[in-house]
Parts: C-alpha cells; structure tokens; sequence
C-alpha cells in the first residue's frame, strides 16, 4: 500500500485510549506511552454500562487527536511510537495498523488483533461499524465484546511487530480470551463481517 506523499508534522499529536475494566495497575501501561501523547483512560467499571472492548471506541469522542492509538491494559509494548511511524510511512487515511506477534498471525488471515497496539484515524471504526450494520445485527453484548473483529476485518490493514511483554494479569480467568465462548463468537462475527465486504 503507498505511503504519504508528505511527510507529518509530528507523530506526537496522538491520542492513545486504553480500555479497563478498572481492577488493574494502568501504571506500567502509561508510563510505556510517549510523553506527549494523550491518555484517555476508559474505566468500564466507572461507566453506568459495562461496554466492554466497545469502550476503546466510544473514548474516541473524549480524544483531541485524530489519529488514534489503542492497546489493551494487559500488555507493554517495546516502542508503541513505532506503530505511529508504520502509519505515517505506510498506511493510508482509511486504513489500521495493528501490532501482531508473528504466533497469532496464522489465526487473523483477514483480521486482526488492535490489543497489542493499533493506529488509526478517529473515523476508521464509524465507517466499518456502519458499513456492517448496513447487513447484520448483533445482540449487545456480543457487538461489545467483538467490535474488534468488525473493525479490522472490514478495513485494510497494516500488521507490524513490535515487541511486547504481557503483565502478571494477562493471564487471570477473567480476561475476555479464556471465556468459553471467545473464540466461537468471534469466528461467527468475522463469518458475517466478510459478508459485508
């Protein structure tokens, strides 16, 4: 995919969203994040819903910025700048990076994880939930919790590897990919986001 034919006026005009559920050390997540960007912190737990992964997208209308950074509160990235530079050099206005360990890869061949990091522009999500509401409907709870698939299967996508390293509670029972229905809900909403292609 081509780069940008100028180049930006800074990769600090970021405004970088985490989502939690509020019973963890955000500490070691911020302090990994460039000075300069913004934090906006979305606490489900301080919310009147539960909105889940959806959280990431609806804390975009609390951000300054129009690109947007996003990663899961269970994980520090080596160089989260890095994604920002994979945008501004190769991507495009409507397209995503996302950082993606080479292990998960055989697994997204047509989506993609945002949780390990990923940048977009502030309109990137509206336009894909859009687009796949225009064919399916979701019960609540599932769109909440698979709003990512929607997002990155329906819109082009760069995958680098930047390094990470998952926090102590990257593995407790309660993070979203050990429940028992994960992976089956995610496989039947990528099915009918590639019918909305």
């Amino acid at each position: 995919m081509p780069g940008r034919a100028v180049e930006p006026v800074s990769t600090e005009a970021v405004s970088a969203v985490i989502v939690t559920r509020g019973n963890v050390d955000l500490r070691p997540v911020l302090d990994s994040l460039p000075p300069a960007w913004q934090q906006v912190i979305w606490d489900n737990s301080l919310r009147p819903v539960d909105r889940k992964v959806m959280g990431r997208y609806l804390a975009i209308a609390e951000c300054e910025h129009d690109l947007i950074y996003v990663q899961d509160d269970d994980c520090v990235l080596a160089a989260p700048n890095l994604l920002v530079e994979a945008w501004w050099r190769e991507a495009t206005s409507d397209s995503i990076v996302c950082n993606m360990p080479e292990e998960f890869r055989p697994y997204y061949p047509d989506s993609a994880l945002v949780g390990f990091g990923a940048v977009f522009e502030r309109s990137i999500p509206d336009t894909a939930f859009g687009l796949f509401e225009l064919h399916h409907q979701l019960d609540d709870d599932v769109w909440d919790r698979c709003c990512d698939v929607i997002v990155t299967a329906l819109t082009p996508r760069q995958i680098v590897n930047v390094p990470k390293t998952n926090l102590p509670w990257a593995e407790d029972a309660d993070r979203m990919y050990k429940q028992p229905t994960h992976f089956g809900e995610r496989q039947h909403v990528l099915k009918l986001a590639r019918n909305a292609r």
